[in-house]
């Protein structure tokens, strides 16, 4: 078992997608304070993956009033608010994939999950003689939702991308792995795994 030595036990699902980017980029992080607005990229994304997880959806029409309470009720710093696009909000809301989270009886957000994998499937580069050794993997759904004939996954990203196959070589193994989790817990298929882009303000499918 020498060759499982340098697998964690655990690991959390946002680990696995930072090394398949570490992979497949070089790159560094600019500091929040030489950003223009004083807050990086990553703190843009964090904010508005906060905004997602508490926007009260019936008030779509009017997002500036919403973005307003989120602050004022401190669920986002004024910073954050600051750098919140609400073009991009804009149109997210006006997209078919949010009129059919409004039409759906069944949401969940921001769904903290804990589940097993092969170790395999952590590392390719393991003997099929481990595959029966499982790692746990930890993790949050931004939304998923109950359709008719399954359920559908949707995580949003704010990468400064305009080419699709950077999210799928990039988060498709996050994603199947929700897909896992939410097979578990909802024991329903899952028919769709979507990532909506908030920069190209587009849905890209992940198969």
């Amino acid at each position: 078992f020498k060759e499982l030595l340098s697998l964690s036990s655990k690991t959390s699902v946002s680990a696995l997608s930072h090394k398949a980017q570490s992979e497949e980029f070089d790159f560094t992080s600019k500091p929040a304070f030489l950003s223009k607005d004083g807050i990086s990229s990553a703190g843009k994304g964090t904010a508005m993956h906060k905004v997602m997880e508490f926007f009260d959806f019936s008030k779509c029409l009017t997002p500036e009033t919403e973005l307003k309470r989120l602050l004022e009720w401190q669920y986002i710093s004024q910073t954050e608010f600051d750098s919140v696009d609400i073009n991009a909000l804009k149109t997210l809301f006006a997209s078919d994939i949010f009129k059919r989270i409004l039409k759906s009886k069944l949401v969940k957000r921001e769904m903290k999950f804990i589940t097993e994998i092969p170790a395999t499937r952590i590392d390719g580069s393991l003997n099929e003689k481990f595959a029966e050794e499982k790692v746990i993997v930890q993790g949050a759904v931004d939304i998923c939702f109950e359709e008719e004939d399954g359920i559908v996954i949707l995580d949003f990203k704010t990468d400064r991308t305009r080419n699709p196959e950077h999210f799928v070589s990039a988060y498709k193994e996050q994603l199947d792995i929700y897909a896992i989790a939410c097979e578990k817990i909802f024991k329903k298929p899952v028919k769709q795994k979507i990532i909506y882009s908030f920069f190209m303000s587009k849905e890209i499918e992940i198969r």
